[in-house]
């Protein structure tokens, strides 16, 4: 790339700032309207899951007690079986003391340690951020929204945001008191302001989700790395996708050199928490806090396969309804090729079948946890299906195969190749190196997929649907299908 600046075609890259023409929207303020049908129904839920689930349920029996010593100003005691930063604890400890003299103004004799620190009180701290979630899903979608090309209606908007906030896995884990809500509200918090190019204030966010929970600084990372693409974008130092993942990478790398005091102006904040948690690392000797036996890294290759074939899932009828996308018309163009090209798609097909097998093969992880614990859905998954049959194991090759594909290229319909990239490396320092299939991490890397993909307002709606009648099913299931173990203890089905 020569030292001017190359100049952008009108539709260039997808990832531009481009504030001309946007979309009709609302008021900021007019979102909590929008959004009282769903809290009413959260709170619904909430008193529900109270009244059937009154005691401490699976990592709640580390969390809340946790809080407890906080509410009663024992900050010098920690369990050590808690392997995240106390930030659920602080804030839900700090949400606890703001609520005690306004509850105390109806009942002087509460008891702010028995009392309002409470299960069913530190669930409500989870509960209530269904609000919050809501608005800045909105926020950043409307910000991806007038940052590109392909403008939405707000009501496009506004059913994209019902359909992620509604999202199976995250919107269950608002009635318990995990760190999943918060944690993951952080992360769209310091994504939306990076979104606004108010990176310090990003940056701030990026350290308060790390504090909640250290796996964050990956998405610090991609954060901090698609805003310095953006600025290289806006700054027309990268021109468009036609170009190539390999060409656009010397077009970031010349941007940096060139403006690298500019960069650090811009980009301090993410600058520092990088350092510090580098200096985080070295006095933990890890990045894992309390029990690390149990939650040792590993490279967990087919952890990549599970988030694909979920994300898919979950989003099943954007491929059903897309043309290019869905999985009959992807089938016919297979065989098209093959009549067409024989002998280059069968050696493309039986190399990618023979590199996942040997993935798959080397590095499937069967974790203890799974195979112990029968109150999640996935111990049903190994126990009567990854272990009882072998080869089941290679059978969703074809099935991963096409995942892949469709989130590639649904990805790339509004973003660059190297954003493509930041995802995909970010992505995978969060899932491989963890053992254990847990749905719940693969919540941020599954919203900012959504937020960066477009779907029709016909196919949302129906997503929302979808959504709900599995929400039903889950809480329900949850909540009214309790069963009894041999010691008299109850247990529950859920994510």
């Amino acid at each position: 790339m020569s030292g001017t600046k190359r100049k952008q075609t009108s539709n260039s890259n997808n990832n531009n700032y481009n504030t001309n023409n946007s979309p009709k929207s609302i008021p900021s303020w007019l979102l909590v309207i929008y959004a009282t049908p769903l809290v009413i129904l959260s709170l619904c839920i909430y008193y529900l899951v109270n009244q059937h689930v009154d005691i401490s349920y699976v990592d709640e029996i580390f969390h809340i007690p946790q809080t407890q010593k906080y509410c009663k100003h024992i900050f010098n005691e920690w369990d050590d079986k808690i392997t995240t930063l106390p930030g659920l604890y602080v804030f839900a400890w700090i949400y606890v003391e703001l609520l005690s003299p306004l509850l105390s103004l109806f009942n002087s004799s509460i008891n702010i340690n028995d009392t309002i620190c409470s299960l069913s009180t530190l669930r409500s701290f989870n509960a209530l951020l269904v609000l919050p979630n809501f608005i800045v899903v909105y926020l950043i979608l409307k910000s991806i929204s007038n940052n590109n090309g392909k403008q939405q209606d707000y009501q496009s908007l506004l059913f994209k945001t019902y359909s992620l906030v509604l999202f199976p896995i995250f919107y269950f884990f608002h009635f318990l008191y995990y760190t999943d809500v918060l944690s993951t509200l952080s992360v769209l918090i310091s994504y939306y302001y990076s979104l606004n190019r108010k990176y310090t204030v990003s940056s701030l966010f990026g350290l308060i989700g790390i504090f909640i929970r250290q796996t964050n600084i990956c998405w610090l990372f991609f954060i901090a790395s698609v805003s310095v693409l953006n600025e290289a974008t806006r700054k027309k130092y990268i021109s468009n996708d036609n170009d190539g993942l390999v060409k656009q990478i010397k077009q970031l790398i010349i941007y940096a050199f060139k403006n690298i005091f500019e960069i650090i102006k811009l980009f301090y904040g993410y600058v520092i928490v990088g350092i510090a948690f580098l200096v985080f690392l070295k006095i933990n000797g890890g990045i894992v806090v309390g029990d690390k036996s149990n939650h040792e890294s590993s490279f967990h290759f087919p952890q990549i396969l599970y988030f694909s074939l979920l994300l898919v899932g979950f989003d099943v009828f954007s491929a059903i309804s897309d043309s290019k996308l869905n999985p009959l018309t992807c089938i016919k163009t297979y065989f098209t090729r093959l009549r067409q090209q024989p002998l280059s798609t069968i050696i493309g097909t039986l190399v990618c079948v023979s590199v996942l097998a040997v993935l798959i093969d080397k590095f499937t992880i069967h974790h203890r946890f799974i195979l112990a614990d029968n109150r999640h859905y996935t111990f049903y998954l190994w126990n009567r299906l990854f272990l009882r049959y072998p080869l089941f194991k290679y059978s969703l090759i074809p099935l991963y195969m096409y995942s892949i594909y469709y989130i590639k290229t649904n990805l790339s319909q509004r973003n660059c190749s190297l954003w493509i990239l930041f995802y995909t490396i970010c992505t995978s320092l969060v899932l491989l190196p963890s053992p254990l299939v847990e749905p719940r991490y693969y919540l941020v890397p599954f919203l900012i997929y959504q937020c960066n993909t477009i779907t029709s307002k016909r196919t949302l709606f129906v997503q929302i649907i979808y959504y709900l009648l599995i929400n039903t099913l889950t809480i329900g299931i949850f909540l009214y299908r309790p069963f009894t173990y041999p010691d008299g203890t109850t247990g529950r089905f859920f994510w």
